[in-house]
């Protein structure tokens, strides 16, 4: 009865373990999960703020660049505006197509030579006639009211026009036409000139800043500046597929000054800034040298994770381990309550001992000053129960510093004994735990009355 008491006592914490067992698991995995969560937040957090600070640094510098490209047209726009009001003014004082034409001649010559290199002339619709400062004579067929620079004049109102770029085939550089209106609605002013200063300065942005490429495009997706020059005139709306079409098609369709971009296996940051009238800059940078910082964190972030995992995980699972030792022991101590008189495991390297059985409190009191000494206590316990006849043997067999020995090679040793109330004990000692050396660590000693049996 006693045997199957006891299989059934270790079925029942069986399946309680397995219950404990689970929920020990189930909770572990949520606290995974959570721990995970914060982590990814927090790096998440901090990773949008070290992405952001790098794209700002590299998003100054296309701001300044589109700054100069600005200064450029402001200029020329400040020149139209300037040249418009005196040929005003000579007007409201009557003055022949012919002095405002030597007005002409005179500015071209001064601003071309002292002010802008690019400029390549004033020109206009006065009175009916067309007039050139740079003595340029046009065919017998040319009609200035239908010219894009007469007529985008007109549709400004007054307002200074930027008439679309255009590449002269001549000198394959990029020119455009900004003209105005006088107020009398029917005469126009006009001057050209070429882009290339803003290429200068493209270039020199693009290496000076380390881009990929650095383009400027006008409002209807034209190039009118690029670090390739042989990309100067494209209209990148219409290149879809083109590294040009990609960038452009990104950073007109989003609200943002960046996009990340992937073309041909590689990935780019393009930046942009608007430079006046529609016109954008867009710098395009290798994804490296923009977020290299950000690559470099999220690999010390997944090494940390790992490390932060193995660390939690290994203290969990030495948590559960000591967890599952003392419900192991819990267990033990119950179910060795029902069939031995006393068991003790006893620490053979420090000599303490732990109860694992209910003892008779007579001999608890005898022992209640054992300060925890194995060898002291077991003696004791032996001395008080044992027939005087048999203590010699039963004092041989509990010896502790011999039980290396004895247990070399044996899963139990044991030995039969009188008690002083002339019934029959059985003793033993069974290892628990051996070292590398194969030295035993603990044992666990029982008694056990036969009688009972």
């Amino acid at each position: 009865m006693r045997i199957w008491g006891l299989f059934y006592f270790l079925g029942y914490w069986g399946e309680q373990y397995m219950k404990a067992d689970r929920n020990f698991w189930g909770k572990c995995i949520t606290l995974f999960i959570l721990i995970f969560l914060i982590l990814s937040v927090n790096f998440y957090v901090l990773y949008s703020r070290v992405r952001d600070n790098a794209i700002s640094g590299k998003q100054k510098e296309v701001m300044k660049a589109a700054m100069d490209f600005n200064y450029l047209l402001v200029e020329s726009a400040d020149a139209i505006r300037l040249i418009s009001q005196t040929v005003e003014d000579m007007q409201r004082e009557e003055a022949s197509n012919k002095e405002i034409l030597q007005f002409l001649e005179k500015e071209s010559t001064i601003y071309g030579t002292t002010i802008n290199r690019y400029f390549t002339g004033f020109y206009g619709y006065i009175s009916g006639e067309y007039l050139d400062g740079v003595g340029w004579v046009p065919d017998d067929d040319f009609v200035p009211t239908e010219r894009p620079w007469y007529v985008d004049a007109c549709e400004a109102g007054g307002e200074v026009a930027y008439v679309s770029p255009y590449v002269d085939l001549q000198t394959q550089s990029v020119a455009m036409s900004l003209s105005k209106l006088l107020p009398d609605g029917e005469d126009v002013i006009s001057m050209d000139i070429t882009l290339d200063g803003m290429q200068r300065l493209l270039e020199e942005a693009t290496i000076k800043n380390g881009w990929k490429y650095g383009m400027i495009l006008d409002s209807a997706g034209m190039v009118v500046a690029h670090s390739e020059v042989s990309e100067l005139g494209k209209n990148y709306r219409n290149d879809e597929d083109g590294i040009g079409g990609k960038f452009s098609d990104k950073m007109t369709k989003k609200s943002t000054d960046y996009a990340i971009v992937s073309y041909e296996g590689k990935r780019y940051v393009a930046l942009s800034a608007d430079v006046g009238n529609g016109w954008k800059t867009i710098a395009v940078i290798g994804a490296g040298d923009v977020l290299g910082s950000t690559g470099i964190m999220l690999i010390v972030f997944i090494i940390a994770l790992i490390i932060i995992f193995t660390i939690l995980v290994s203290f969990i699972l030495s948590m559960r381990k000591q967890q599952l030792n003392e419900a192991h022991l819990y267990r033990q101590k119950n179910s060795l309550a029902n069939i031995y008189d006393f068991a003790y495991l006893i620490n053979l390297k420090d000599n303490t001992l732990t109860e694992m059985a209910d003892i008779n409190p007579e001999i608890k009191m005898l022992i209640s000053d054992d300060n925890g000494n194995a060898q002291y206590t077991i003696r004791v316990i032996m001395d008080a129960i044992t027939d005087v006849r048999y203590k010699s043997v039963v004092f041989d067999f509990i010896n502790l510093s011999t039980l290396n020995e004895r247990l070399e090679d044996k899963i139990v040793i044991s030995k039969m004994f009188v008690s002083n109330k002339n019934e029959k004990y059985g003793i033993r000692f069974t290892p628990v735990e051996r070292d590398d050396d194969g030295e035993l660590i603990s044992v666990i000693l029982m008694a056990e009355n036969l009688v009972n049996e």
